[in-house]
């Protein structure tokens, strides 16, 4: 097959495209953004903006709808949800100023529940009962399993 009757450029030219009007481009095949790369100049910065658009709409819905049930409540529930409110941020302060404390008087229940025989057992069939369907306390579980059984038994007992 001699060389003059095809152009070897051309193999990798779109189909839609004609050839005359891809060899009068400037850049090579090759080298061209489709269009889908290009949206308003650039889609990363019009994609943030839509997120955040829809982010502060979530957040405005839903602070309005926590608002209006919290103009139902009666006043001695508001009060309780106020101190309800308080009081989780005074132990969660606590917790993050105390937490080496803490721990330390929880070392000695997690010494004698890796000396019982089956512990691992009781843990890992917990891990499972709150996982199906998943249920609050799964990432309890995991903590205590790392916490009583350390790195590497600890997972094992969490991911089997």
């Amino acid at each position: 097959m001699p060389a003059d009757d095809y152009d070897a450029r051309a193999l990798a030219l779109p189909i839609d495209e004609p050839l005359s009007s891809a060899r009068r481009s400037a850049s090579p095949t090759w080298t061209r953004r489709s269009t889908s790369f290009r949206r308003n100049g650039s889609s990363y910065s019009s994609h943030t903006a839509t997120l955040k658009a829809r982010f502060l709409k979530n957040a405005e819905r839903m602070h309005k709808r926590a608002m209006k049930t919290y103009q139902q409540l009666s006043p001695l529930h508001r009060i309780l949800v106020g101190l309800g409110i308080l009081i989780a941020l005074v132990l969660g302060i606590l917790f993050l100023v105390y937490n080496e404390r803490i721990f330390g008087m929880l070392a000695p229940f997690a010494k004698k529940w890796r000396d019982i025989t089956a512990g691992w057992l009781i843990l890992w069939a917990l891990i499972f009962v709150v996982s199906f369907p998943p249920l609050i306390g799964y990432s309890l579980l995991l903590t205590i399993a790392g916490f009583v059984y350390g790195f590497p038994n600890g997972y094992v007992v969490c991911y089997t």
